[in-house]
């Protein structure tokens, strides 16, 4: 399902051009308001999408280096950022080597990991 939302999120980007997005399971914990208008990303989600302003900002080589599965060029000369190749990988490990990578460049950075909507 997940590699789904990815094909998806692809295709529907470069319609929306945010400056970042991502594919992750929704959670209570999903940030939203100030964690959304930040300079940088707050979370490292299992796909991440960077618009060209961003790669800008943080460094095309920051984004091309970073441990994962993958990045792709996006037409808009943004950066889809994918740290595991199935969505499973991403919450069975810890992804410490990605989260070190990221937090060389944003200190405050966390990976997110959505904590079920409680009934």
């Amino acid at each position: 399902m997940a590699t789904g939302l990815l094909s998806f999120a692809s295709k529907i980007f470069p319609i929306f051009t945010p400056s970042y997005g991502w594919v992750d399971e929704w959670g209570w914990n999903l940030p939203e308001g100030k964690a959304l208008r930040a300079k940088f990303p707050q979370y490292l989600f299992w796909a991440n999408f960077f618009g060209p302003e961003m790669v800008h900002a943080i460094g095309e080589t920051v984004i091309r280096e970073a441990p994962g599965w993958c990045v792709v060029d996006l037409e808009d000369g943004g950066l889809l950022y994918v740290a595991t190749e199935s969505y499973r990988q991403w919450w069975e490990n810890d992804q410490t080597e990605i989260l070190a990578h990221f937090r060389t460049w944003m200190p405050r950075i966390r990976i997110y990991r959505a904590q079920p909507i409680p009934c």
